[in-house]
């Protein structure tokens, strides 16, 4: 069943290409299969790498008549794709699963920033697809290497109290990295307030874009420059954040990170006003 409904799908695809004018990019771009190893965008300012246990998770195929197919992260997706000049490039994404692959997968993310591709470029069997707002890069190389294991919980820093303490002020994201999958992230001053934590007693209470999220925490000694943390994200509110653009669903991405790395806190330190929770992955949340 699944087979015949990807046939019907492709059969589709190149109906509508046909429809628009048809078009097609040549060898340079088909003949195998892309797998996605980095991208960035410019507002908000942000970029990530895919490690290559990760890498056969986001790929894109484009086929000879037209079409493509890609998976992105759990789903699959298809649609029409059209090159015109030496390097101009759309691609229109159509027909998709629609499973839910976890929080933190840039899977959505991944599909609206083909659909906003502008121009590609093939050199050494590297491809780069020029976005609205950004790039992606693609290697024809398949992965050989497993997904990265899990890493060992980082040795957790001891302080001791002094003026710099985890209590008493309102903390606003600036940053963000994950290493599984590879992720680095710059919060752009003027979203810095979508992003927050404030740490009372014992409990504390954050902002994830529209919606605050309420919580417990642990550590040795709050009023210390630095310790042992673990987080326990509690109740939150449920609201719809944005209107589906690309800002909105970047915005959407950080939250999902924030609240994942909050859940998966470790330790924390405190220097020059900059305080720095490290994850139990290695990863790191850095306010002011």
């Amino acid at each position: 069943m699944k087979k015949a409904w990807f046939m019907a799908l492709a059969i589709g695809a190149s109906s509508m290409l046909a429809a628009c004018g048809g078009g097609g990019a040549g060898t340079s771009l088909t003949g195998g299969t892309w797998y996605l190893t980095s991208g960035s965008e410019t507002a908000p300012a942000w970029q990530w790498a895919v490690p290559p246990g990760e890498q056969s998770k986001y790929t894109i195929t484009f086929a000879s008549d037209g079409t493509f197919s890609a998976t992105a992260d759990c789903n699959q997706v298809a649609g029409v794709y059209k090159a015109s000049g030496s390097d101009a490039l759309t691609l229109q994404p159509g027909p998709s699963t629609m499973a839910y692959c976890g929080d933190g997968s840039l899977g959505d993310l991944y599909v609206h920033a083909l659909s906003t591709t502008t121009n590609y470029k093939i050199a050494n069997g590297e491809l780069t697809l020029t976005l609205a707002n950004g790039t992606m890069s693609f290697t024809s190389t398949k992965p050989t290497a497993s997904a990265a294991p899990a890493a060992s919980a980082p040795e957790v820093p001891q302080g001791s109290p002094g003026d710099q303490a985890l209590t008493g002020k309102t903390w606003q994201l600036t940053a963000i990295t994950e290493k599984v999958p590879a992720f680095q992230g710059v919060v752009p001053d003027d979203l810095q307030t979508l992003y927050t934590i404030t740490f009372a007693d014992d409990s504390f209470e954050a902002k994830v874009d529209c919606n605050t999220v309420a919580g417990t925490y642990t550590t040795a000694d709050p009023t210390a420059s630095s310790g042992p943390l673990t987080i326990e994200p509690g109740p939150t509110t449920l609201q719809f954040c944005g209107d589906g653009s690309e800002a909105s669903l970047l915005r959407r991405s950080f939250g999902d990170l924030y609240v994942i790395g909050l859940s998966s806190a470790a330790s924390y330190a405190i220097d020059g006003g900059v305080l720095t929770i490290t994850t139990t992955n290695g990863g790191t949340l850095q306010f002011k």
